[in-house]
């Protein structure tokens, strides 16, 4: 049956509750519309309640900016973990607590406090002798904090003070050691005296190598950076002619002076005492690079930690590589290990000849041996 519409009414306004002029219907409709609207309005509350209820769990909605963690009197700054970051919000923020272990403890994780620290040991030398791939495999010890690239602070960067240099090391977790290397350290008379006045008790790592291949090898990658050197030979830099008789060795080369060790040595041990400073054997470290790292673990007096599988020697380059938890290897840059030039026995044996008097004394003055030069 369909419902006529009452006098005065247009078929528009009809309702689906049925109207009469004295209104009591209508008030039916009003009450029965409010009293829906309220049930909605506390099912939603009650929802709301809940999640806000489960939230607050995860602790105070307070937290503190980035810049007011402080952790062994070294503030944190753009390098703070934030786990969960990405449900944050500018609306929603949880407290990180610092325990006395330096943990992080939020909600239901827990990470470890990160922080930029000055380095506690410095890689000063020898440049062509393996500093890059020390860094690299003294970089997976888990108490280690390796800064891979080299700062030139103590040396051409000074003037851009501490807080820069501070600015350049690496995040660590814990009580880790921090790490910088720096091979052109090895030789600048003020560098020993800046390190010594920012920290006394600073271990130094110095990694030194047959001075004859280091010479070469050196010449090798000035050749290679400087194109306009490009047809020089080896021998017309390293050696000097008065005739064909007379060759000498040519002191005034860089490569030649850099690989006199002895020579800048004693600046250093005027700096630092000598059992801070641990020399490697480079060498024995090109041919089996875990027994070097064990004694620089213990030097650093931390937990022996590298293996024999965390390396594998690749047949193309001859160079260890680091083996990852995939087992895919991580090498060195391609830069390493270009090819030498061809130099003639006479001329490597002239050069053997004039540092064996330099060997003597630098390993004189460092009270080591098994060095076969």
């Amino acid at each position: 049956m369909v419902r006529q519409p009452i006098d005065g009414q247009s078929a528009n306004e009809m309702s689906v509750f049925p109207v009469r002029r004295n209104g009591k219907s209508m008030k039916i409709c009003h009450i029965l519309t409010i009293t829906l609207i309220t049930l909605l309005s506390g099912i939603v509350t009650f929802v709301f309640s809940g999640f806000e209820a489960t939230a607050n769990k995860r602790g105070p909605v307070n937290v503190p900016s980035r810049r007011e963690f402080n952790i062994n009197n070294i503030t944190t700054t753009d390098s703070f973990p934030y786990p969960d970051s990405n449900y944050l919000n500018d609306n929603s923020y949880h407290e990180y607590v610092i325990t006395q272990d330096n943990t992080f403890k939020h909600g239901y994780a827990e990470v470890k406090a990160c922080a930029r620290r000055f380095p506690e040991a410095i890689i000063i030398g020898i440049q062509k002798c393996g500093t890059t791939a020390l860094a690299e495999f003294l970089g997976i010890h888990p108490q280690l904090a390796v800064k891979k690239e080299q700062t030139y602070f103590f040396s051409s960067n000074y003037s851009l003070g501490l807080d820069w240099y501070l600015h350049q090391m690496p995040c660590s977790h814990g009580n880790a050691i921090t790490i910088e290397r720096t091979p052109q350290y090895y030789y600048m008379k003020h560098v020993p005296g800046r390190i010594s006045e920012m920290d006394r008790g600073m271990k130094l790592i110095l990694i030194v190598c047959d001075p004859v291949q280091r010479t070469v090898s050196n010449f090798a990658m000035a050749k290679y950076r400087n194109r306009e050197h490009i047809n020089s030979r080896f021998e017309e830099e390293a050696f000097t002619f008065k005739n064909d008789h007379d060759i000498r060795v040519n002191e005034n080369n860089l490569y030649v002076d850099k690989s006199r060790y002895a020579k800048y040595l004693q600046q250093w041990l005027d700096a630092f005492p000598r059992n801070q400073i641990h020399v490697v054997n480079g060498d024995a470290f090109s041919i089996n690079p875990v027994q070097e790292l064990r004694k620089i673990e213990t030097f650093l007096n931390i937990d022996p930690y590298i293996k024999p599988f965390h390396f594998e020697r690749t047949p193309v380059s001859g160079f260890y590589c680091l083996r990852s938890k995939s087992r895919r290897l991580r090498c060195l840059p391609r830069t390493k290990g270009r090819a030498h030039p061809v130099v003639k026995q006479e001329y490597l044996s002239k050069l053997k000849q004039y540092f064996a008097e330099q060997n003597e004394l630098f390993f004189r003055l460092l009270r080591i041996e098994g060095f076969i030069w």
